[in-house]
């Protein structure tokens, strides 16, 4: 019988993804990195430069 669950990622992929994931955050709008950052309950977002966005939504994993 032929399996038909798709094979794990390897480890080129899993880094595809993560960069892919990252470069997502580069074309959003500094409202929608606030909104993200709220939702993530990050501190002094509204004060916060776009490229702080961006650090501080990926230093809490989102």
């Amino acid at each position: 019988m032929e399996d038909t669950m798709p094979k794990a990622w390897s480890k080129k992929d899993e880094r595809q993804y993560e960069h892919h994931k990252d470069s997502e955050l580069d074309t959003r709008t500094v409202a929608e990195l606030r909104n993200r950052a709220r939702t993530l309950r990050i501190p002094g977002r509204s004060r916060m430069a776009r490229r702080q966005l961006i650090a501080a939504i990926r230093r809490q994993g989102g």
